[in-house]
């Protein structure tokens, strides 16, 4: 017990020193809002998002995303955030395959990842950290790993 709170301590503080993000997604809410100022439906999701109102949320997101502009990989990445906390994980999880094939070089990759992390360990799916490429990916799946 002792050991693993020492362990997670640890990797705590390894991720504070490389400045890993207090807030979900790495670039964090204040960033999120400056991707598309001019979508109303993205700005009105974000509003949502803080307010927990999920499904509202959802429904901002998703008219974001349809719209394929700027903002529409964003919004598919809090689309699929909303719907996870929403307790929604088939839809978040189909939402992050489509965010992974519609913008396989965007710059929420790599949040959608982390995020299916998160899912994977909320139902019990086994975390593999030898599979993922990045470093912060594979400390995240080991404190999946040891959570679970």
């Amino acid at each position: 017990m002792i050991r693993n709170f020492l362990l997670l301590t640890t990797l705590a503080g390894a991720l504070c020193a490389q400045g890993w993000p207090t807030a979900p997604g790495a670039m964090g809410f204040q960033a999120a809002r400056n991707v598309n100022r001019d979508d109303a439906d993205y700005q009105n999701g974000l509003r949502q998002l803080d307010e927990h109102h999920w499904d509202k949320a959802i429904a901002a997101f998703q008219a974001s995303a349809a719209r394929k502009n700027a903002s529409s990989d964003a919004a598919l990445y809090w689309e699929a955030y909303a719907q996870n906390r929403s307790g929604e994980i088939e839809e978040a999880l189909s939402t992050v395959s489509a965010l992974f094939a519609q913008y396989p070089s965007s710059r929420w990759v790599k949040d959608a990842e982390a995020l299916k992390l998160e899912i994977d360990a909320q139902t019990g799916a086994p975390a593999s950290p030898g599979a993922q490429s990045d470093e912060e990916l594979k400390l995240l799946a080991i404190n999946s790993l040891m959570q679970s």
